[in-house]
């Protein structure tokens, strides 16, 4: 996802009253005077950071019938499904963004397929006891999966800092101009080279300088060349 975005979701979570709300509501669809009293805020401040989240499109509010004698009323939950990577290490900082897959979308992978199956049929329960039973169940293999998942990232991190690390050294052992090395980074991270946001006469010429030094391949010139 965009740079943007992940900004967006940071600043949105930022907030630790709207994290609660968003908890809050996870759990089920919430309204105004519900979460001010759970929260132990006002109303008013409670709809300030709803108005907010739901501009943003991170939740949506419907109209439901009151427990009690009295008009509809507005409730809220949640719109999206995100998932949030954050990755700080030495010579790294990584954010990013994953739409969590629709669900005839899911992966392929094996693990997820004999998931997928469990949970198929699981949706097919209707018995009280069972669905709790069964669910526990599932949701404990998959926190386990999970934390199997992270245990590789962590390991692929540690590999990609190692490899960052002697990458940027030598980047800065051939490239004493500061465009030079930014164009260097911005290749190891993946980057255009309109991310930089640079002038592009400097830009030309450090490429050119790298191109001679044999750092870069020629076809990445032409990346400029379509604003002309």
């Amino acid at each position: 996802m965009p740079s943007r975005d992940v900004d967006l979701l940071l600043d949105i979570l930022g907030n630790e009253t709207r994290r609660k709300i968003l908890k809050l509501i996870a759990e089920e669809p919430r309204y105004v005077l519900q979460l001010a009293k759970e929260l132990e805020v006002s109303q008013q401040a409670v709809l300030k950071h709803l108005d907010l989240l739901q501009q943003h499109g991170f939740i949506s509010m419907f109209l439901a019938e009151s427990e009690f004698a009295a008009p509809q009323r507005k409730y809220y939950e949640l719109a999206r499904s995100l998932y949030l990577r954050v990755g700080i290490a030495k010579k790294m900082i990584r954010f990013s963004i994953d739409k969590v897959p629709h669900k005839k979308r899911t992966s392929k992978i094996g693990a997820v397929k004999d998931l997928k199956a469990k949970v198929r049929a699981f949706e097919k329960q209707s018995k009280p006891e069972k669905v709790l039973r069964i669910s526990e169940e599932i949701l404990k293999e998959i926190d386990a999966k999970f934390e199997e998942f992270e245990k590789i990232k962590a390991s692929l991190m540690f590999l990609k800092q190692r490899t960052l690390k002697k990458a940027k050294r030598m980047i800065r052992n051939v490239a004493n101009n500061p465009v030079e090395r930014k164009i260097l980074y911005s290749i190891l991270d993946g980057k255009t080279l309109f991310e930089l946001n640079m002038d592009e006469k400097d830009l030309r010429v450090a490429l050119e300088a790298l191109k001679q030094k044999g750092l870069i391949d020629s076809s990445r010139i032409p990346i400029l060349a379509r604003n002309e």
